[in-house]
C-alpha cells in the first residue's frame, strides 16, 4: 500500500467543534504541503492571522516556507503559519529540488548551482525574497559588458585552467544567450581530470575541496569566484606538469 502522509493543523473553529482541529493528508511530502495551504485558504484562517504586509509576501512565502514534514506515526504534530521571510537562497534550493531534479542533466544542474554558488548567494541569498528589488538586481555589470571586459584583461594568449567543465559551459552559455561569439575563447584545461588521473585514479569528479584536503591546503573561503581561483592554483602547484595537460582540453 503506498504511504499516506498525514499531518494536523488548528484552523480554529467558531463553535469549537473538534477543538479546531482538522487532519489533511497527501500522497507525497509536497502534495501534503499543497493540502495544508488549500485548508488555510478554505477556512479563511489567512484572514484572522495575517496582517496587510503578510498578505503582501504570501504569494512569495507560503508554499517555500512551510515547515511541513511528516510524522512517523502520522499523528500529533501541529503546524502554525510561518511569519519569517525565506532567503532567496532556501526558496531557490527548493524551487530546483521541486521542479529540475530529475528534469535537467546532473551536469547541467550542477552548472547552475556552481553558478547561484559563486555568483548569485554572495549578493542575494540571505535577502528575504520580499526585499529583493528591481534596482538591486540591475545593480551589476550587464553580463556582455562584463565578458568583454574580462576577455581583454585576459588578453589573446591566454588559456581557462578550471576545476571542472562547468565554468566554461556556464560562460559559453551565457554568451551564446547574450548573442556573444563563443568562438575565439581561450582553450580551457580540466585540472578536475587531471587529479583524479595523477592522485585518485578512481575515475570520477571530486570536489575542490577534497582536493585540498588530500594535500592538505589550508582553503579560502569557497564559492567566492576569486578564493576558487586561488584555491585550484594551490591544488595545481601540487600536481605533476611536466607533461603539459593538452589530454585535458574541454
Amino acid at each position: 500500500m503506498a504511504q499516506v502522509h498525514r499531518q494536523r493543523i488548528y484552523i480554529g473553529s467558531e463553535d469549537n467543534s473538534s477543538n479546531g482541529v482538522k487532519w489533511v493528508q497527501g500522497k507525497s511530502v509536497d502534495e501534503l504541503n499543497d493540502n495544508i495551504v488549500r485548508a488555510y485558504l478554505e477556512n479563511n484562517l489567512l484572514d484572522r492571522l495575517l496582517t496587510a504586509e503578510d498578505r503582501r509576501k504570501l504569494a512569495l512565502l507560503l508554499l517555500a516556507t512551510l515547515p511541513v514534514e511528516p510524522a512517523e506515526n502520522g499523528l500529533n504534530n501541529v503546524v502554525s503559519l510561518p511569519t519569517q521571510a525565506i532567503l532567496f537562497r532556501h526558496y531557490t534550493e527548493r524551487w530546483l529540488r521541486t521542479y529540475k531534479e530529475g528534469v535537467l542533466k546532473p551536469t547541467t544542474l550542477a552548472g547552475y548551482r556552481c553558478n547561484l554558488n559563486k555568483h548569485i548567494y554572495p549578493a542575494l541569498g540571505d535577502c528575504p525574497l520580499p526585499d529583493i528589488t528591481t534596482d538591486m538586481i540591475q545593480s551589476g555589470l550587464p553580463f556582455p559588458e562584463a565578458a568583454a571586459e574580462f576577455l581583454e584583461w585576459c588578453g589573446e594568449d591566454s588559456a581557462f585552467v578550471t576545476w571542472s567543465e562547468n565554468d566554461i559551459i556556464m560562460i559559453e552559455d551565457n554568451m551564446l544567450f547574450h548573442g556573444m561569439e563563443i568562438d575565439g575563447l581561450p582553450k580551457c584545461y580540466d585540472m578536475q581530470l587531471l587529479f583524479d588521473d595523477q592522485i585518485t585514479q578512481e575515475d570520477r569528479s571530486f570536489a575542490l575541496s577534497y582536493a585540498m584536503w588530500k594535500f592538505d591546503i589550508k582553503p579560502q573561503r569557497s564559492h567566492d569566484a576569486l578564493n576558487d581561483a586561488i584555491n585550484t592554483v594551490e591544488v595545481l602547484k601540487r600536481l605533476d606538469l611536466s607533461e603539459g595537460f593538452e589530454d585535458y582540453e574541454i
